[in-house]
């Protein structure tokens, strides 16, 4: 991949990103849109109440997401320009491009990544070989 297909990449993504940010700041249901404002108590019966309070939680959680990734895709754009894409923020190495193609906007390569990630059911996660996925496919 070159570096404009790699920014051509990064600027689709941000766009798709940043349109579902935008359908989530305008709910197209007026009663969504109540539901999701109100900070008071809902009216209506306890099962009532949990639907709106699980409903709420679930729009503020995905906006928060969502905006997250669009950072980190900015932060990567950033990256490009200044020739710091694809090099390891912890490791200083190269991140491979099979990593990269999957999630554009990473930061580690996956040798740091599986060490940094919390350890599963008390179990350290298996760190991969170096170089298994900097390999580019022809």
């Amino acid at each position: 991949m070159n570096t404009d297909q790699v920014k051509q990449a990064l600027e689709r993504e941000l766009g798709m990103t940043a349109n579902r940010l935008r359908e989530l700041g305008s709910a197209a249901d007026p009663k969504q849109q109540e539901a999701v404002a109100r900070t008071d108590e809902p009216p209506g019966d306890s099962m009532d109440r949990i639907q709106t309070t699980e409903t709420r939680e679930q729009y503020f959680s995905s906006k928060e997401l969502l905006t997250e990734r669009a950072e980190r895709l900015a932060g990567a754009l950033d990256r490009l320009r200044n020739g710091s894409y694809g090099v390891c923020a912890e490791c200083g190495g190269a991140i491979g491009w099979a990593r990269l193609r999957v999630i554009p906007e990473a930061t580690t390569c996956v040798r740091c990544q599986a060490r940094l990630e919390p350890r599963r059911a008390g179990r350290p996660l298996p760190v991969p070989k170096a170089g298994a996925d900097d390999v580019e496919p022809e």
